[in-house]
């Protein structure tokens, strides 16, 4: 009468083998996967960090223009826009003033006035910036004019206002003759290595539109 047989307790050649090949398999999968989600990620930071520069800019210029001012016979604050050349690379410098509001407060006559350029300087890396140049007009921080990079790299800055049937490239459009009225539409277009695409705005500027309140047909004269 034969025993009962006993199975190795090992494993096969075979079986070692496969089990081989099902580790290797999800591996690679799962190698594959944190590929993809990591270039995916980097794709993304990297968008983000190219329309860093182009928010920045648009966001000042917002902020600035919607409210600029203009004081009648004050040179100081009038809009400035001058052509001008460095170095071979051809930029614009727009410069005028607004009203600054402090963060903790949205009323205005909290508000500080400030001159403002807008301008293209060279770097020390030989490449050329678009800097952000202020200077409070009131104030203990009168005397300080200060220097801001917003966009680095930049190889065109270009400006131009409009005077309600015009766009011009200079202003005052005319300098011989009077001064004009501030302008009504700004129209801003830059181009930096950093941008994936270049950057155009255009906006309105209520210090050149003279706006009126809508008429009241219920509203009684209070002459009569």
């Amino acid at each position: 009468m034969k025993g009962p047989s006993h199975r190795n307790a090992g494993l096969t050649l075979v079986e070692l083998l496969l089990a081989i090949s099902i580790a290797i398999l999800l591996i690679t999968l799962l190698y594959s996967i944190y590929h993809t989600v990591a270039a995916t990620a980097q794709g993304q930071e990297q968008r983000h960090r190219r329309r860093e520069p182009a928010t920045a800019l648009a966001d000042l210029l917002l902020e600035d223009l919607q409210a600029g001012f203009a004081p009648a016979q004050d040179d100081a604050c009038a809009f400035s826009l001058v052509a001008r050349e460095q170095d071979g690379n051809p930029h614009d410098e727009f410069a005028f003033c607004s009203i600054s509001i402090p963060t903790h407060t949205s009323d205005p006559a909290w508000g500080v006035p400030i001159a403002v350029s807008y301008r293209v300087i060279q770097s020390p890396r030989s490449t050329f910036d678009l800097v952000r140049v202020y200077h409070p007009l009131a104030g203990g921080d009168a005397l300080a004019p200060v220097t801001n990079m917003i966009v680095s790299a930049v190889t065109s800055f270009d400006v131009a206002l409009y005077d309600g049937t015009l766009w011009h490239d200079t202003w005052p459009p005319f300098p011989d003759e009077d001064p004009p009225p501030p302008p009504r539409a700004t129209r801003i277009a830059c181009e930096a290595a950093g941008m994936d695409a270049p950057f155009n705005m255009e906006v309105f500027l209520p210090v050149g539109n003279a706006i009126e309140p809508p008429e009241d047909p219920e509203r009684e004269d209070v002459g009569e």
